[in-house]
């Protein structure tokens, strides 16, 4: 509602002139505050910006401007290249904008607590950064050996910060591994993915040749020393079919966020499916039969008798 309006609603309320011009003059000195109020808050918002703008400046030139990778026009967001001991880029953004204080944000797998009591300048920031990716050197050099020399599935476009590796072995089976950034060289959790005649001699060889593990070892060599076996690597899109592990149904390996679930436990076939996609395949063919809440039949692919639970959308 404007001022205007307001007015002339309370001044049509008065009962005489005197009370008019009362009326009147409250209104009016309430403008007069609301206006100065505004524009004391804008001189102060002007003159801290003024100052934190004076200071991020400094602050750069402190850091030196080859450090700077990208710097927005209005200045609230600055990109920082960090190298680490092994001369690996690391990339901190720093969030300013609002003015007052820093924000910041690494690719890295663990918190950084910087100081609160006093100002954090864009210095303290790096020094405090760099530490960090000092002390994960370990867990980087694990990480790119893996990425490196085996075919990783998940995540498709791996960051320093992910800890997660799904890696696969062939045959539509996989494993996923979670690796611990403070000990990167240790047994991780692994989780068996794909048919149970490929993954369950995997998984008995893994719980059987533990105190084959070395610690002075990559991950990725004990890994293939407890399972027993080498780990295909990302050569060539020849394999891309074997190593898939989308439904082979929808061919799609998210389906309202759920990744395939059952597989074909024929050796010669192990093709993966979502249980939504499988369920609906088999209500479609005349000779599945249903018994109480499980319906069976056959792969699409292979004929070898598979069953699942009835899916309803």
């Amino acid at each position: 509602m404007s001022y205007e309006t307001i007015l002339t609603q309370r001044l049509s309320q008065c009962k005489d002139t005197n009370a008019f011009f009362t009326e009147m003059k409250d209104v009016l000195d309430r403008i007069g505050n609301v206006q100065q109020t505004s524009a004391t808050q804008t001189v102060e918002n002007n003159l801290t910006s003024s100052h934190f703008y004076k200071q991020l400046m400094s602050d750069l030139d402190t850091i030196g401007w080859d450090k700077v990778v990208d710097l927005n026009t209005d200045l609230s967001s600055i990109m920082i290249s960090v190298h680490d001991f092994h001369q690996r880029e690391h990339i901190i953004t720093v969030d300013s904008s609002n003015k007052t204080s820093y924000k910041w944000s690494a690719h890295i797998p663990t918190q950084i607590d910087l100081k609160k009591d006093d100002r954090v300048d864009l210095k303290y920031i790096i020094e405090k950064h760099k530490e960090v990716f000092d002390k994960l050197d370990d867990f980087f050099t694990v990480m790119e050996d893996l990425d490196a020399n085996t075919w990783v599935l998940e995540p498709e476009q791996p960051k320093r910060a992910h800890c997660m590796r799904r890696i696969g072995i062939g045959n539509h089976s996989s494993i996923q591994i979670e690796i611990n950034p403070q000990q990167p060289r240790s047994p991780p959790e692994v989780r068996f993915l794909g048919a149970d005649s490929i993954i369950t001699p995997l998984r008995q060889n893994y719980n059987k040749n533990h105190q084959l593990w070395d610690y002075q070892a990559l991950l990725r060599e004990n890994l293939e020393r407890t399972l027993g076996l080498t780990f295909p690597q990302r050569k060539n899109d020849e394999q891309e079919e074997e190593m898939s592990e989308k439904c082979s149904i929808c061919y799609a390996y998210r389906l309202e966020m759920k990744v395939p679930d059952k597989v074909c436990d024929n050796p010669k076939c192990c093709r993966p499916f979502h249980s939504q996609c499988l369920s609906e395949w088999l209500r479609s063919i005349p000779k599945a039969h249903q018994s109480f809440d499980t319906i069976f039949g056959t792969c699409p692919y292979c004929s070898n008798v598979i069953s699942v639970k009835i899916q309803n959308r």
